[in-house]
């Protein structure tokens, strides 16, 4: 049955079953896992050397900034298709092509970068900076107001990020979707989204956090790092920030299509749509 789209999640997101559903979408196709993060992951690598060399010059640090938006598009497109299309349909392309929903994820993933910056500055306002007393040195007692306030800050950003992040799921599978069909659909959702984040992405860091030290302790006899241990370091959580990456991204494929009732569409035929107020939607009735 057509009808238009939902004036809210049309479920509750369950918070377990969605991140076990991330574990086994990641963890069950590594092999496509590799392929598509193979050439954003070159592209970050490469873009990290002049990032580190950018000192004081906010022009270029900008730019590059920008540039680091080019592998997550990539990546994300790419995920997010093989989460709501499977790999059937979706592929696993090393070399996708840039193509016009690669532009709409771009943008929507600057506007997100941009309203980080505002939060992150409005926060920086709201407490002040570190509590400093008159003679310059940290202010033990007024440490803990500042903790819980930069914490609420953190908390509320991340609640406004994933409330608009189904966006980018959208628009990979080539919707007609904008932030404010994310809000609506998302609302009454952000905490079990911050929730299932939490626990999704908890056990994977503390894991692969363990598992990198532990090599670098092998690696270096328990003494200090050389050069070519600190590049492996570096290629091992860049590594782990892209099977991360991967997790947060399902949870966000399996949110979207939970909350909205997302369905594709028939492979010959025209893809499901998620439009705008007055067209079909092709969700659950």
């Amino acid at each position: 049955m057509s009808m238009g789209p939902p004036p809210g999640a049309i479920q509750n997101l369950p918070v377990l079953e969605t991140a076990g559903a991330a574990y086994r979408s990641v963890f069950g196709q590594l092999p496509n896992l590799a392929r598509v993060a193979l050439l954003p992951f070159m592209l970050t690598t490469v873009l990290m050397v002049p990032t580190l060399a950018v000192g004081d010059n906010a022009l270029l640090a900008a730019l590059l900034n920008l540039l680091q938006l080019v592998p997550y598009t990539l990546f994300g497109v790419s995920w997010h298709r093989l989460i709501l299309l499977g790999p059937q349909a979706a592929g696993a392309a090393v070399f996708p092509g840039w193509q016009p929903r690669h532009w709409r994820f771009y943008g929507y993933a600057l506007i997100i970068t941009v309203l980080n910056l505002v939060l992150i500055h409005g926060v920086g306002l709201v407490t002040g900076g570190a509590p400093l007393d008159a003679s310059g040195e940290i202010d033990s007692r007024e440490i803990m107001k500042f903790l819980m306030a930069f914490l609420a800050g953190l908390l509320i950003l991340t609640y406004v990020v994933l409330r608009l992040s189904f966006v980018f799921p959208a628009v990979s599978v080539d919707e007609t979707y904008r932030l404010g069909h994310a809000w609506r659909h998302s609302r009454g959702q952000g905490l079990r989204l911050m929730a299932t984040m939490f626990v999704t992405l908890g056990p994977a860091l503390l894991a692969g956090w363990m598992v990198i030290g532990m090599v670098i302790a092998v690696l270096t006899g328990g003494g200090p790092p050389g050069p070519l241990t600190g590049a492996l370091a570096y290629l091992l959580l860049s590594a782990l920030g892209y099977v991360v990456l991967a997790l947060s991204l399902s949870v966000i494929s399996t949110a979207f299509r939970t909350c909205t009732g997302w369905i594709p569409g028939p492979p010959a035929g025209p893809p499901a749509r998620v439009p705008g107020e007055n067209e079909p939607f092709d969700g659950e009735s």
